[in-house]
C-alpha cells in the first residue's frame, strides 16, 4: 500500500500507535482527539510553559485531565493552533476534514516561526470552490510545500471537505516533519528521528 512506509517509520519513532497491538487501521476516518496528540507527538509535547506571547485561556467541558490527548489539546488551544466549539465543547471523537487537518498543521506552522510569505494564491484544483475561505491559506500552503498532496495522480482533486484518514495523516504529519527539518533551528526528537530513517 502506498501509505505502509510512511506508517512503519511513524510507529518506528513512537508518533502513533496502533488500534490494537496487530492492527493499524489505515483507513479509519482520523478523530479530533488523535489529531492533537499526532502533532503534540510530533513537536515533542513540550509544556505550556514553553509558548510565547499572549495565551488564550480555554476550558473545555468534555476534555478530562486524565485523556492521552488532554495534554494536548490544553496547549494546543493556549496558542490557537486547534479550537473548541462555541458551546464550550472540544468534541474528540468527532472527525477531522482535510481541510481541517491541514488548518492545523498550518497553524502550528506559525506557532513554530517557521516560513510562510504570505501568499493566498488559488490552486488549480478542481474542488477549490468547495474549500471554505477559512482554510484556503493553509490548503495553499500544504500543496505548495508538499505536505499535502492531491486525492488523483491524473488531476489535482484535493476533497477539502472529506474527512481524514488516519494513513492521509500520518503522510501529511511526515512531510511537516521534513519540512520542519528544513526550517527550523532547532528540530524537535521526534522529527530528528523520522527524518534520520527516511
Amino acid at each position: 500500500a502506498w501509505y505502509f512506509d510512511g506508517v512503519a517509520v511513524a510507529y518506528l519513532v513512537g508518533l502513533v500507535a496502533g488500534t490494537s497491538d496487530t492492527t493499524f487501521s489505515p483507513n479509519k476516518n482520523l478523530t479530533r482527539a488523535e489529531a492533537a496528540a499526532l502533532l503534540y507527538r510530533l513537536i515533542g509535547q513540550p509544556s505550556i510553559g514553553q509558548l510565547e506571547g499572549d495565551l488564550l485561556n480555554v476550558e473545555l467541558s468534555d476534555v478530562e485531565a486524565d485523556q492521552y490527548y488532554a495534554p494536548a489539546v490544553e496547549f494546543f488551544t493556549a496558542c490557537g493552533v486547534i479550537s473548541g466549539y462555541p458551546d464550550g465543547t472540544f468534541r474528540p471523537s468527532g472527525f477531522v476534514t482535510r481541510q481541517d487537518l491541514a488548518s492545523m498543521i498550518f497553524r502550528l506552522n506559525l506557532v513554530l516561526g517557521l516560513p510562510y510569505d504570505g501568499a493566498t494564491e488559488t490552486l488549480s484544483a478542481k474542488d477549490w470552490n468547495q474549500v471554505h475561505n477559512y482554510a484556503k491559506p493553509a490548503m495553499a500552503w500544504a500543496v505548495r510545500n508538499q505536505i499535502m498532496s492531491g486525492m488523483s495522480t491524473e488531476e489535482l482533486i484535493l476533497n477539502p471537505t472529506g474527512n481524514t484518514q488516519r494513513c492521509q495523516a500520518v503522510y501529511m504529519l511526515i512531510n511537516f516533519a521534513l519540512y520542519i527539518a528544513e526550517n527550523a533551528p532547532d528540530v524537535p526528537e521526534t522529527v530528528a528521528s523520522i527524518t534520520s530513517v527516511q
